[in-house]
């Protein structure tokens, strides 16, 4: 028997060979680039860095 699964994959931004996504923030305007990553890739979205996986969350409903 075959399970299928409604869940949707978590959107990320293309990672790179060793450093997954690190170059994807910015460490001088953090959150106005996490604004930025909301915007495309939605309100749940993953970063990897170097190997961990963060899963970023947005807006009141979501974050409670």
């Amino acid at each position: 028997m075959t399970m299928q699964s409604n869940l949707a994959e978590i959107p990320q931004p293309p990672t790179k060979p060793l450093v997954g996504n690190l170059l994807d923030l910015d460490p001088v305007a953090p959150v106005q680039r996490m604004l930025k990553l909301v915007q495309e890739y939605g309100p749940i979205f993953r970063l990897a860095v170097r190997g961990t996986y963060l899963v970023v969350v947005s807006g009141h409903e979501l974050v409670a």
